[in-house]
């Protein structure tokens, strides 16, 4: 959240008085180290006990809403004063473009109002078919492996098959093998890309993986903006999430989508759902490997 959109939000909520505004202070190098190596580590602890954090890194000032009521005034009835800030987009931007996660104000609005349809329950139910044969699909793998399996590798490929098989109905056109890698090669150096961007430093610097970072933003929009061109010049719709995108309206103005906005929300869709499902799933795992709870309710479930 920016400094002045949290600003605003304060005056707007008198957050200080009702919810305690703690100041977060730790050393610029510590913050970068906790980047480089986990981002997780580099947000403030007191995230974790604290309604209300502002934090100082570098040349930005981000304020940290971690309480349920604040959040909720914030995106609801606040949600046209704040903005997303332009860190998110600058990292992400490259590859993104204008989509659901970067864009903002009027044009975030209208992408969210037209693809709302696509995401309703009904619709959602549709792709279960293609989630419960990755799945399966992931059990047998395990099951005739040799030896132990890297769990986070594992979770990727899963979901990348889904996202594929429900995003795109496995085109064959597209390379997924090659895909798969341009989103890794893409997302792998975004660590440093934050470091850059959080202090300030001139986007001509290098840092390790860049120039395959680009040629990758470069090799994604190309063959995604390809598959578009086909699928919309062609007449067989497939139910999938890129025929929902093709048909998508703006239901107050009836404005669609171009091909470039397509790609944009195409490529959001994989980028932010592919890697954070993914790093999801392998925490479910150990908990439900460490916690007999756990394991009781999800055996009851699966017996169901």
């Amino acid at each position: 959240m920016t400094v002045k959109s949290a600003m605003t939000m304060s005056t707007t909520l008198d957050v200080s008085e009702s919810f305690g505004l703690v100041e977060s202070r730790r050393p610029a190098l510590s913050v970068i180290a906790s980047l480089l190596r986990n981002p997780l580590q580099a947000m403030p602890p007191e995230v974790y006990r604290e309604k209300l954090v502002l934090a100082k890194t570098g040349g930005r000032t981000s304020l940290y809403v971690c309480d349920p009521a604040l959040i909720q005034e914030a995106l609801t009835k606040q949600a046209g004063k704040l903005g997303k800030g332009d860190l998110i987009r600058q990292v992400l931007g490259p590859a993104i473009g204008e989509g659901l996660l970067t864009a903002d104000g009027a044009h975030w609005r209208w992408q969210r109002q037209a693809v709302a349809s696509g995401f309703q329950h009904e619709k959602l139910i549709g792709f279960l078919p293609a989630m419960i044969a990755a799945a399966q699909a992931t059990h047998e793998r395990w099951q005739a492996a040799p030896g132990p399996l890297d769990i986070g590798h594992e979770m990727m490929r899963t979901t990348f098959d889904i996202i594929v098989e429900t995003m795109l109905s496995g085109s064959q056109a597209l390379d997924v093998g090659k895909v798969e890698q341009a989103i890794s090669d893409y997302l792998e150096p975004t660590n440093f890309m934050f470091v850059y961007n959080l202090f300030g430093a001139p986007g001509w610097l290098p840092y390790p993986g860049r120039r395959k970072a680009r040629a990758s933003v470069a090799y994604l929009r190309e063959s995604l903006g390809g598959l578009v061109a086909e699928r919309r010049a062609g007449s067989q719709r497939r139910g999938d999430l890129l025929d929902m995108l093709l048909d998508a309206a703006d239901p107050e103005t009836g404005r669609a989508m171009d091909d470039a906005e397509i790609v944009d929300n195409l490529l959001t869709f994989v980028t932010a759902g592919h890697e954070t499902t993914a790093l999801g799933l392998p925490g479910r795992c150990i908990c439900w490997r460490s916690t007999a709870s756990m394991r009781k309710r999800f055996s009851q479930r699966s017996q169901a």
